[in-house]
């Protein structure tokens, strides 16, 4: 994201609870009418402009995942505090972070995605591969581009860092590996030559 001041990007490691999502629709008889195809979730976040959208994300409501969504009470065993969304989150597990929606407080079945810009232009895979800049932010539709839904398997290393310019030899690579949610990491491998060689 432009401007984001993460580097590798904003990753962590935490413990959610909650109520499972689909026994808690069960629960209240919320059954989708004929037409619905898409649950969508709200947050109580305001827009950042008068013109701008209220932030919303659209699930297709036969995946899988939702099996294993949650509407969190608690991060690491304590009430989730509003910086990280609490009262009440949507949990995704293996679903990016801007899917997990926070401050939650709308849940709705409806026929078509929701028309927020966070779920129609923005936070979007392209469906065709792409070059680097490609594709600007407000280049993304619906009809081009995906919702960032599940994470793809990934790895980012820690040290040494490039700024840190290594030296050849021997070096120690401290970093971490996670997987889509499904797909095992069975094995990681390294390369110091871009690629050629991999130890």
């Amino acid at each position: 994201v432009a401007g984001g001041q993460w580097k590798n990007g904003g990753m962590g490691n935490v413990e959610w609870e909650g109520v499972p999502l689909r026994a808690f629709l069960d629960d209240l008889k919320l059954l989708p009418s004929g037409s619905a195809r898409w649950l969508t979730a709200e947050g109580w976040d305001e827009p950042a402009t008068p013109e701008g959208s209220d932030f919303a994300k659209s699930y297709v409501i036969d995946d899988t995942a939702l099996d294993h969504a949650i509407l969190a009470l608690k991060m690491n065993g304590e009430p989730i505090p509003a910086v990280h969304g609490g009262p009440v989150r949507l949990i995704i597990p293996g679903f990016y972070g801007n899917m997990n929606v926070k401050f939650l407080t709308n849940l709705m079945y409806a026929a078509d995605q929701s028309p927020s810009a966070y779920q129609s232009v923005g936070y979007r895979f392209p469906n065709m591969p792409v070059e680097p800049g490609q594709f600007k932010a407000n280049d993304y539709t619906v009809h081009n581009s995906r919702p960032t839904y599940g994470h793809m398997i990934k790895s980012v290393i820690f040290s040494p860092l490039p700024e840190d310019h290594p030296k050849s030899g021997s070096a120690t690579v401290t970093g971490v590996a996670f997987n889509d949610g499904m797909a095992e990491i069975t094995s990681v491998d390294v390369s110091a030559d871009g690629g050629k060689t991999w130890t």
